[in-house]
């Protein structure tokens, strides 16, 4: 037996919640099995379904109809029912539980609206008969000299206007302001410009609906978990927007409102170097758009057109041409004759003008793989390079006690990163010699940001280079010299046409079974996606060559640059002078062991990492930036006891460890 729900519409019966309950059976076996007789008797009940829903609800209608036009043998209160019922509007019902309030039962809809009215205005009651207002200095610098709404404005306004919105006091719906929005831009047009000449917003605006809101706290039969939300007047919500627009764009509010948006995306600070984000941003977006547009060019356009015979007809014609674009075609000059052995013909195909987007799609997936290489193993350093560099970005537009303070924050970031790194803890103290002896050696000794910013760095030369590799193995027509035959050509002033590479004539065997005979047609075809296809190899050829050159150009001034020690000193030592730290003085003191300290700092105390991140810091935010920190992480460095000691101690009262250690 089934039931009809309650909820369910009226011209629901149990026919149709039969009917429905066996579509969704079929439905499910369908999708199990992917049987097509299962399939089919699937369908055939959803269409039943569905003639038997149309047919009950035309019923229902008409039986409602009829209704309304016996206003005369039915009761007034059965046809407004009937009338309710046809245009969908709900029956009135009370949203409310009965109320509890001071112990008392609040049951009719007025004695709650009286009592959520006085509950609301007690909560927002406030006694300003003793403030004064403040006296306001005419701000003549940041005075809006112009503000013109247009009517393509509130055109554009009314067009994005979210129509599931309620009504405010006034009972104009968003959806009709968004349906009469080319008749209404006009005389709206005109009412917010003089509103905002006259500065002053009208009071029938100001009007709310209040609806209480439950809190979902507590049981809602208590009127204390109720919350008001206020519904105001669409227009005055409209006019409250052109409002706020000297706020969201001081400068010109209009122009730079239009303006926004305007550029595709927006590259902030990124916790990689800008050759990295070459390969990895810029890279991958030109080998999409190229992927799009090849695309374009074969599911949009015509790619291949053969040359049937005369016998043919228009459905044989695009079989053909379905036939041949599937099927690899072949290339034979027309100064030589056509092959006659199939297995020579099979070697002279051509297999990859199908895939170019494929290819493309994919190498712009190989150039991304360095870069998450970068962010899955950067993550074991426990330091947010990306989080620091916009602290620094964003200390950079402050001044004074801010600026100070911004910095310091960074400071310190770093300070406890390189303690935490240099730590090595051991439950045994053999262990622990043992574990710093093998440190110095290996990664975790200051190295491991560096190491894997190389890592990534070979990575990206290797992308590149296997990419033409690839591409050479896949196309099969010797694509690693195509670049330089092209250039050649060029600066000889040839046209280039690379007949062989990609041929714009090709030929096709098309087999054709006739009952028991199967007769075998070779047609001649036009393939124009090939000549956009040769100037995008080139244009691919000549960015993975250049990003070969590039990358392994930087690899090296990395290399070179990091890992020779004088190198490193230098690049520290510079960022110290442009802060007044000068060599053999401290503080205006005279230190015959700065030089020794100094380079302390950099090589035992900052490390390859901390020379890599003041690096970074430089270039992501700028040299000023980079010398503060560096200059507040030595007078840090500088404090502790040891190294103050020995920083102000002079030849005679200073002992070396080794001397110590012997002393």
């Amino acid at each position: 037996m089934v039931q009809v729900r309650k909820n369910d519409p009226p011209w629901m019966n149990s026919n149709i919640r039969k009917m429905i309950r066996k579509r969704k059976r079929l439905n499910k076996k369908a999708k199990l099995t992917n049987d097509e007789i299962d399939w089919s008797n699937f369908r055939r009940i959803r269409n039943k379904c569905i003639n038997y829903v149309r047919s009950s609800k035309k019923k229902f209608l008409e039986k409602q109809i009829n209704k309304v036009d016996s206003i005369h043998t039915i009761s007034t209160k059965q046809w407004w029912k009937t009338i309710k019922n046809l245009i969908g509007l709900p029956n009135k019902k009370s949203a409310y539980p009965t109320l509890i309030f001071n112990n008392q039962y609040i049951e009719s809809d007025y004695d709650k609206a009286t009592y959520f009215n006085d509950y609301f205005c007690a909560q927002s009651s406030v006694d300003d008969s003793y403030n004064v207002l403040p006296i306001l200095e005419n701000d003549e610098i940041n005075k809006l000299e112009e503000l013109v709404i247009s009517e393509q404005d509130v055109e554009d306004v009314l067009l994005n206007l979210d129509i599931s919105k309620a009504t405010g006091p006034d009972l104009i719906s968003p959806r009709l302001l968004r349906a009469a929005a080319t008749v209404l831009k006009y005389p709206f047009t005109k009412l917010f410009n003089l509103s905002l000449l006259t500065g002053r917003f009208p009071d029938v605006w100001k009007l709310a609906n209040v609806i209480p809101v439950y809190k979902n706290k507590g049981g809602p039969e208590f009127l204390l978990n109720y919350r008001p939300i206020s519904l105001l007047s669409n227009i005055g919500y409209i006019d409250k927007y052109f409002r706020q627009w000297p706020k969201q764009c001081p400068n010109n509010p209009i122009e730079n409102f239009k303006k926004q948006g305007t550029r595709i995306f927006k590259v902030g600070i990124t916790d990689d170097s800008s050759i990295h984000l070459l390969n990895r941003l810029y890279c991958v977006v030109f080998l999409i758009i190229l992927a799009m547009l090849v695309s374009s060019k074969q599911y949009v356009g015509n790619p291949i057109q053969c040359w049937c015979p005369a016998m043919f007809t228009g459905a044989h014609v695009k079989y053909t041409n379905n036939y041949c674009w599937v099927s690899n075609t072949y290339y034979v000059d027309f100064e030589s004759s056509l092959p006659l052995e199939k297995e020579i013909r099979v070697n002279k195909e051509i297999e990859y003008y199908q895939w170019v987007p494929l290819i493309l799609v994919f190498q712009a997936l190989l150039f991304y793989l360095p870069r998450m290489f970068w962010k899955r193993f950067g993550g074991y350093t426990l330091l947010n390079i990306k989080k620091m560099l916009n602290m620094a970005a964003s200390a950079g537009y402050l001044t004074g006690d801010e600026r100070d303070k911004a910095l310091d924050d960074i400071v310190a970031y770093l300070h406890k990163y390189i303690k935490i790194r240099n730590t090595i803890s051991s439950p045994h103290h053999k262990m622990e010699i043992a574990k710093e002896k093998m440190s110095r050696l290996g990664l975790h000794y200051g190295n491991y940001l560096v190491f894997l910013f190389m890592v990534t760095s070979f990575l990206y030369i290797m992308t590149a280079a296997v990419q033409i590799i690839m591409v050479d193995i896949f196309l099969g027509n010797d694509f690693k010299n195509l670049g330089f035959e092209f250039l050649s050509m060029i600066f000889k002033g040839q046209k280039f046409e690379d007949y062989g590479r990609f041929p714009r004539v090709t030929f096709c065997d098309l087999d054709v079974r006739q009952m028991t005979n199967v007769q075998t047609w070779t047609v001649q075809c036009s393939l124009p996606i090939n000549l956009f296809n040769e100037k995008l190899f080139f244009c691919n050829w000549l960015m993975l060559v250049s990003m070969v050159i590039i990358n392994s150009v930087n690899f090296l001034y990395n290399l070179i640059s990091i890992f020779l020690p004088f190198r490193t000193d230098n690049y520290v030592t510079k960022f110290m002078e442009m802060e007044g730290v000068r060599a053999g003085r401290i503080n205006e003191k005279q230190s015959p062991r700065y030089g020794e300290v100094k380079k302390e700092f950099v090589r035992e105390y900052l490390r390859h990492d901390g020379v890599f991140l003041i690096w970074f810091l430089s270039n992501k935010t700028n040299q000023v930036i980079a010398s503060e920190i560096v200059s507040k992480l030595w007078q840090r460095y500088t404090k502790e006891g040891l190294v103050e000691a020995k920083l102000h101690a002079d030849d005679d009262e200073y002992l070396s460890p080794t001397a110590a250690s012997n002393a």
